[in-house]
């Protein structure tokens, strides 16, 4: 069962009232990989959006992938992910992609400006409209801890009843989850 940390809901005649502006509480960064063929989600919480952080992400995937011999990965054109670092290590990790047994890696990347072409950002609306908006978390670990939980329920229910993605991922996506040249998966409010 799932929990409702951090929503808030009101009885028929309650109005509750959210002031506009109000002071942060912080905030954090979800770096995710969407496995279709499986509907997993591999995910960490990361300090900063950068090079080493999508570094991370890539070696967290290849040790989840051991035994394969190629994996492929396609994002949008954000900065990061086109540095000379991050090329250069997957560079040296294709390298040694034999000796330990690691896929070789192939970037796919998407069109400049075409984020919203990107499969994972519709499971990142479903997740914001479910455990995101109109919640009030008393901390940044209390959202993170939510957050973490609805993608261990997530890949639990796939992991029980497999399906690829293509469908309707997790009930709160806006669009189905595929490449398709009219798809826009990206929550138009939030672009």
């Amino acid at each position: 069962m799932r929990s409702c940390r951090g929503k808030s809901l009101q009885g028929p005649n309650e109005q509750k009232v959210v002031p506009q502006w109000q002071k942060s509480r912080g905030c954090f960064i979800l770096n995710a990989a969407l496995e279709l063929s499986k509907n997993q989600i591999a995910y960490m919480f990361a300090e900063s959006k950068n090079t080493g952080e999508t570094i991370q992400l890539i070696e967290l995937l290849r040790r989840r992938h051991t035994g394969y011999r190629r994996m492929f990965l396609s994002w949008d054109a954000a900065p990061w992910h086109s540095s000379r670092k991050l090329k250069e290590r997957i560079d040296f990790l294709n390298e040694w992609a034999p000796h330990d047994r690691a896929p070789s890696i192939q970037v796919l990347p998407l069109p400049t400006s075409a984020q919203f072409l990107n499969v994972i950002e519709s499971v990142f609306s479903g997740l914001a409209r479910a455990v995101l908006h109109n919640s009030d978390y008393a901390s940044v670990e209390d959202a993170k801890a939510a957050v973490a939980l609805y993608l261990d329920d997530r890949n639990r229910a796939f992991e029980t009843e497999p399906r690829r993605a293509g469908k309707l991922i997790w009930n709160m996506e806006r669009v189905r989850s595929e490449f398709l040249e009219s798809n826009n998966c990206k929550d138009l409010r939030y672009s």
